[in-house]
């Protein structure tokens, strides 16, 4: 991920090493802070979560119950999926994929597609 939002921030920022550095630093402790808050939401109930999504995504802006009770509802659904995917979809394959927002079935053409057009992506990156 890392890597992908440096070869990004590379094209947006060309020749600012130490601008990009400071950026993505930064970027980097907001996503910690934001780990924790949502772990600890994962591991509470759905009003810490909804705090934690709230406080991060919504950037404490007012913003209507039915929407955070959807992000509730679509990130507790997506755990009780991946709890459930089979361990060679982490080491066999190397990926995993999220359910839609809103049906609880997925295209897996379209995943194993955007994952091959991803990979080979990475592959070109890397080489560069």
């Amino acid at each position: 991920m890392w890597v992908d939002l440096d070869l990004r921030a590379q094209q947006i920022l060309p020749g600012q090493a130490k601008n990009r550095r400071k950026q993505l630093e930064e970027l980097r402790s907001e996503m910690n802070a934001f780990m924790l808050a949502l772990d600890e939401g994962l591991v509470d109930d759905d009003t810490v979560l909804a705090a934690a999504i709230w406080r991060h995504f919504c950037h404490f802006q007012p913003t209507p119950l039915e929407r955070l009770v959807t992000l509730v509802t679509y990130i507790r659904k997506n755990i009780r999926h991946l709890e459930q995917l089979p361990d060679e979809n982490f080491i066999k394959n190397g990926y995993i994929y999220f359910l839609p927002l809103y049906s609880d079935t997925v295209d897996t053409k379209f995943v194993n597609q955007h994952y091959l057009d991803f990979k080979n992506k990475a592959r070109g990156a890397l080489k560069k």
